[in-house]
């Protein structure tokens, strides 16, 4: 992994089923508390080691989401609050985030990781009390992947 050095919020994007770094993946950084809340939402794109990363955060509360093609996206809701003893460090801490991520602040490093998984595909065939493939059928994931309920079809056999 690249060096990384405060005062700088990073956010390091990987692939959760190897941990290995995703290249290109979309950050955006999103204030919804401090005191600039109107500032626009950043944007970054992550580095050959899968890395984004935003210089001289703000304190304040940020919502922090993370994307990469062929992925689920992942989000976090994150708190940075100023050192007394330091008025260029910080605090950072994970206020809600989703299975899969992390947060690191040892050693001056301040951290949030996004393990993302891969998109699920659903490949399969509907067949009728004979076993024969029916056609013509509209599908519908009801409780959404993952994980994956139940499908149901409507329509009839063409």
């Amino acid at each position: 992994m690249g060096s990384i050095h405060a005062p700088a919020l990073h956010i390091l994007v990987m692939r959760a089923a190897d941990g290995t770094p995703l290249l290109d993946a979309g950050v955006e950084k999103i204030r919804i508390d401090g005191a600039f809340e109107d500032e626009c939402p950043l944007h970054e794109t992550t580095d050959e080691d899968g890395i984004a990363t935003f210089g001289d955060p703000p304190s304040g509360t940020f919502q922090i989401l993370a994307h990469a093609t062929g992925f689920l996206s992942g989000a976090a809701t994150i708190s940075l609050e100023p050192l007394r003893e330091d008025p260029k460090g910080f605090t950072l801490a994970l206020i809600e985030g989703e299975e899969g991520v992390a947060v690191e602040t040892a050693g001056g490093r301040h951290v949030v990781t996004f393990f993302l998984r891969e998109e699920a595909t659903l490949n399969g065939r509907v067949i009728d009390d004979e076993g024969k493939p029916c056609e013509g059928l509209d599908v519908s994931i009801l409780d959404g992947i993952p994980p994956l309920a139940r499908v149901t079809c409507y329509g009839h056999r063409s």
